[in-house]
């Protein structure tokens, strides 16, 4: 005997992408963010008191809603924290949606919106997108035709990456009688000259409501944090009715406050992301794909034709390349491809370019010029992802992963600062150097993969050899070798 509820025993559940924890596997297949959290994230970690975790945390994480106070220009009464924006999606639904009442979403969307719907008994009423994968010119009536309580709409689009405008959605609320939700997961990647902020609209309006994660654009995925953002009259049910009490650790709540208050990284991650973006799109075309222009951190690609998607999927998979195939409707001959650090764009596109032929413009990571000669006290290379450690006096081994790598970026430290500069956790460094000096210096080169370190430019394999003769002068010369 069942003793589920009849809509639960006959729903199909959420289906996540693939999670792997492999070092050897380039995942662009869950929109995460390719660099790391900022460093005050991760001072703030280390710095954690043990001991506050046997008590309970802030009821509503009033460190975080503080900086996400200030980081917006908003009240704190106009913030409701969650455990991941996903859940925001459930308690919208649980707080302002009868059981029964009709619920509007577009075609396709986030699938985890018919979920949600289906638990809650909500008829959920799809709105095919345009070719274009634009609103339909009717939508705001085909939202009232249908009854529907509340319309969620994901922008930047998911899996698409087009952009409605503040503007369109304005249109929308002021026509629309029931509660609008504006699943904004993947808004930090917008162009900043798009100008795009919803927020004021979202605290004008008593029927916007806006949802922000920080998986996306703080490279806090595995955190599960994320927020709302409307008017106190909306946000005040949730926080203190439909909210689970202690919904979010005190942990993560340290964690999400240091990650607002360090906009300043955010903000330069997210213009590689969108460099890195533009760069991988305009490849990808070259080589046949049809791309969706994206204001996400994601692409939409179709592939060129007799060329079949899922084939090509499992492909990729077989070579520790993951990327995302949806098999439904209107996506069967596409893929959507999470864009990565330039090293992963590039070992994806080299995969890419063995079946679908050399592309007309070469793709190329973004470029650096060096600001002055490097000063070498000691160079060890290998072949293995290590943590920073501390070696003679003051100066610090900088490491980063191997493989395929499409950047090489090695940093001077600041030696009389004690720490690398905060621009250091968004490189990828190939070579582990024991560097002194001053100014931040770059250096980069294309990558293919393990067994073809650098290529394509000139400059980059002089270098490499010139390290490497140093590498093995100096260790002669010291007669030892770094411990790990």
């Amino acid at each position: 005997m069942s003793f589920q509820r009849r809509n639960i025993a006959t729903m199909d559940g959420y289906v996540p992408g693939e999670q792997v924890n492999s070092a050897d596997v380039i995942k662009l297949n869950t929109n995460e963010n390719p660099y790391p959290p900022s460093p005050t994230v991760t001072a703030t970690l280390k710095e954690i008191d043990s001991a506050f975790l046997r008590r309970y945390p802030s009821p509503t994480a009033e460190p975080f809603r503080e900086a996400a106070a200030r980081c917006h220009g908003i009240s704190v009464d106009n913030i409701v924290p969650t455990n991941g924006g996903d859940e925001l999606l459930r308690l919208v639904l649980t707080t302002f949606a009868e059981p029964g009442e009709s619920v509007a979403v577009t075609r396709p969307t986030y699938s985890l919106y018919r979920v949600l719907t289906e638990i809650q008994a909500n008829p959920l009423h799809e709105i095919a997108l345009e070719d274009t994968w634009d609103l339909p010119e009717n939508f705001v009536r085909q939202l009232m035709d249908a009854g529907a309580k509340l319309c969620i709409l994901v922008n930047p689009h998911a899996p698409t990456g087009k952009l409605l405008s503040v503007a369109t959605l304005s249109e929308i609320a002021s026509n629309f009688d029931g509660l609008l939700l504006v699943d904004e997961a993947y808004v930090d990647f917008v162009d900043p000259a798009r100008e795009h902020d919803a927020v004021p609209l979202a605290i004008e309006r008593d029927n916007v409501l806006l949802l922000r994660t920080l998986s996306k654009g703080y490279s806090l995925a595995g955190l599960r944090f994320g927020y709302g953002i409307g008017s106190a009259e909306l946000i005040h049910p949730i926080l203190y009715k439909t909210r689970d009490s202690y919904n979010t650790d005190y942990i993560a709540q340290q964690l999400a406050a240091a990650a607002m208050q360090s906009r300043e990284y955010a903000e330069n991650i997210w213009e590689k992301v969108r460099e890195a973006r533009e760069k991988l799109a305009e490849a990808l075309r070259q080589l046949g794909f049809s791309v969706t222009p994206s204001q996400a951190n994601f692409l939409l690609t179709t592939l060129p034709d007799g060329h079949c998607a899922k084939r090509l999927y499992q492909q990729l998979k077989s070579e520790n390349i993951l990327v995302r195939f949806f098999d439904q409707e209107r996506l069967q001959d596409k893929l959507r491809i999470s864009v990565g650090t330039p090293s992963e764009n590039a070992s994806l596109l080299a995969a890419l370019t063995s079946r679908f032929g050399e592309p007309s413009i070469a793709y190329e990571p973004p470029r650096h010029s060096m600001s002055a000669p490097l000063r070498i006290k000691y160079v060890w290379i290998n072949d293995h992802v290590k943590d920073c450690y501390q070696m003679k006096n003051t100066d610090r081994v900088l490491r980063g992963p191997s493989g395929a790598l499409g950047e090489l970026a090695i940093y001077r430290r600041l030696a009389q600062q004690g720490r690398a500069p905060s621009s250091l956790a968004m490189c990828e460094p190939v070579f582990e150097v024991l560097l002194h000096g001053d100014p931040v210096v770059h250096v980069e080169a294309a990558m293919l993969d393990t067994g073809n370190w650098l290529s394509g430019m000139e400059e980059s394999n002089q270098w490499l050899a010139e390290l490497q003769e140093n590498s093995s002068k100096q260790r002669e010369k010291a007669g030892e070798v770094p411990a790990f």
